[in-house]
């Protein structure tokens, strides 16, 4: 399973997360595969970046989108 966090978290969320699901791949935001994440992420976590609906359907293997915070104005909830 590959996770990619777009946004910059906490470090101790970061390996809250990690521990919590030991056998997935976190790719953090600073990671240059960030910028492609539709082409492999099996879920994504978003702080303050958008997820469009043309986000969703280019990720063919998207199952979750999590957001850290509050709110999910930035993300195509329609899509």
């Amino acid at each position: 399973m590959k996770i990619y966090v777009l946004d910059p978290i906490h470090e101790a969320a970061v390996r809250a997360f990690a521990q919590t699901v030991p056998d997935m791949e976190l790719v953090l935001w600073s990671d240059t595969r960030a910028a492609n994440w539709h082409e492999d992420a099996d879920g994504v976590v978003v702080r303050a970046s958008r997820v469009t609906g043309n986000d969703i359907h280019k990720a063919h293997k998207l199952k979750v989108i999590g957001r850290h915070g509050v709110g999910v104005d930035a993300i195509d909830l329609a899509a």
